[in-house]
Formats: C-alpha cells, structure tokens, sequence
C-alpha cells in the first residue's frame, strides 16, 4: 500500500512540474540591458510616444511634441531622419528638415522601408521615404477617422484605431471595418460590429494574423481580434506569493508588442516589462513588481531602466524600449540569452 502511495505521489509531482514547464516553455529569456543610444533628443521632448525599427535595423524613435523623426542606426548613430524640430501649428510637407509637425502619436514602417506617422493635430497618417521626403499618405477624410494608433504588417495591410473601431486598408487601398463601430464606445467582446472598445490605441499583430490592442481608458485586459473579426478579452494575471492574481497595471501601460512565439508584452508604469502567455499570465522580465527607477546597464534583475514607453522587437528577436529621463529620450535593448 506504502509503494502504491508513493507511487501515485511521484506521478503527481511529475506532472506538476510539467505543467509548470509547459507554461513557460514559449518565454524567451532575456539576460543583459543595454544602451543603444543616450539621450536621442533633448530633456524637454519628455515624451516618448513613438517607436518602429525598419528592416535593416535601424531604430526611428520620435516624441509627443520632439517636431522630429530620428533614426539611430546599428552603431548608435543618431541623425535627423525628418523634421525642422521647430513647434508649428501647421503641418508642412517636404524634404528632411524642410518638412514641418505639431504631434507625433505613432510610427510603423512597411516592407519598402518607408515610415509612417500619425499626429494629433493635422489627424493625417503622413509617409516618410527612406530618404526623409515627407507627403500626406491619407487625410482624415479619406481614412473616415482620426488614426489614434495604427499597424502596418508586413504584407503592407494597414490597421487604423479611431479609439472606437479598427479599420483595414489592403494594399490597393480597399478598406473595410475589421471589428467595433464609430463612435460607439465600450467593451464588449463580439464579431466586427458587435465588439465594443474604449479607447483602444497600441496595435500589435502575431504570426497567424490575430491583432491585439491596448485601451487607455478603462482597460480590463488585452483585446485580441482575429482575421475574421472576432473579438475576445485576455485577462492578465500576476504571480504573487505563488498565486495567480488580476494584474491592475494595464491602463498606464505605454507599449505593446508581439514575439516570434505570440508571447506579448507590455511596458507597465513600474519600470518592468511584462512577458503574458496566449492565456493571460504574466511573468515581470526584469524582476518582480515595482521597480526602483534608475539609469544603469548590466543583467536583468540588476540594470535600472525608467519610464519605459514604446517597446519593439529587432530582427535579432531583442527587445528595443525607449524611455524618458532627465537627460532626454534614451534607446535602450534587452537581449536575448
């Protein structure tokens, strides 16, 4: 009987440890934090709004109110991609430095390599050649909408958020309503029209096509729509004390993006980057809960970042994050082990 005992709590503890495994199986490891670039525009452009990195790996990073688009390259190199840096209440097309911003919201990049933006005032998606020529992509008009966050993926589908609804551009330019309606605010999950959203802003887009938003008012968690409009809510919980908990963070979070394995992440207002399964449950990657706020380089649990913002994967699967101290807006990355 004792060998039978035995026997069966063997099996159990074995099959604990493979759930346990099996949880965490598709989390990629991180070990070191490091600069990419320090202070990449100056202290009082404190907002760092706006992050894409092209296919060659060139990082393009912009604030709220910087009036700029700068590139930092793979050594570091930081130039002027396009933007006078000079505040204007009116938007102005042209060359590099000759072109003219009041906001900056968002950045993407498609597969040409071009950049596109959005800003608050002039409410147009706006588009960046390689060689820093600026011209209006879409109006307003044309988009129907104010583009409060938007995603080009990398067949060169482009998905706009009017806070209230998601639209789709194909490639010629045929849109369609992929899920929510204009003006009609809440948060209900559904399929296409049926789906409520609040405020949903970041956009991001896993391997077999599913899109998932960030809202900035009343968050209960992270909205998942697939290609065929279906809406669904992903509940974040926490580990505390060896217990799953909701996690309360994500309306302050600042950044979302997708890994090569569909695990997403967000930047929460503790200074940590949270790593959440396809099921919701969240693992802090730079150590647990509140993190002191800082500015050092070094292995995770040790390095000290602050305010993270915008977060985004390189080709080399790193975590690039911008974010704002004293001395400006610093790049900084997370490498894989």
């Amino acid at each position: 009987m004792k060998k039978i005992i035995f026997f069966l709590f063997t099996i159990a503890m074995i099959s604990c440890s493979s759930d346990n495994d099996n949880e965490n199986s598709a989390l990629i490891e991180y070990d070191k934090v490091s600069t990419v670039a320090a202070g990449v525009f100056k202290p009082r452009d404190l907002y760092a709004t706006a992050l894409t990195i092209d296919g060659n790996g060139n990082i393009y990073v912009a604030s709220f109110e910087s009036d700029q688009i700068r590139k930092v390259d793979k050594n570091g190199i930081v130039t002027v991609l396009a933007g006078s840096g000079e505040y204007s209440e009116i938007d102005v097309n042209g060359q590099g430095e000759e072109a003219v911003f009041t906001t900056i919201v968002d950045l993407n990049t498609d597969s040409k390599g071009n950049i596109y933006f959005s800003g608050s005032h002039d409410r147009t998606l706006r588009k960046i050649t390689p060689d820093g020529l600026v011209t209006t992509y879409l109006t307003e008009a044309e988009m129907g909408r104010q583009a409060f966050g938007f995603l080009i993926d990398k067949e060169d589908n482009l998905y706009i958020s009017d806070a209230a609804s998601i639209l789709k551009f194909n490639p010629k330019g045929t849109s369609t309503i992929l899920a929510g309606k204009p003006d009609a605010w809440g948060h209900n999950d559904g399929k296409g029209e049926e789906a409520r959203f609040s405020s949903a802003q970041f956009i991001a887009k896993d391997s077999k096509g599913n899109l998932y938003l960030k809202e900035n008012v009343g968050a209960e968690g992270i909205r998942k729509i697939t290609p065929e409009g279906l809406v669904t809510t992903i509940k974040i919980t926490v580990k505390q004390d060896g217990v799953y908990v909701p996690y309360v963070g994500l309306e302050d979070a600042q950044g979302l993006a997708i890994d090569k394995n569909d695990i997403i992440y967000i930047s929460t207002a503790n200074n940590n980057i949270l790593q959440i399964t396809p099921d919701g449950k969240g693992k802090y990657l730079l150590g647990e809960g509140d993190r002191p706020s800082g500015y050092k380089d070094g292995l995770v649990g040790e390095a000290l970042t602050s305010n993270i913002g915008r977060i985004a994967f390189d080709e080399n699967g790193d975590l690039i994050i911008i974010e704002n101290r004293k001395n400006g807006i610093n790049v900084r990355k997370l490498s894989r082990k």
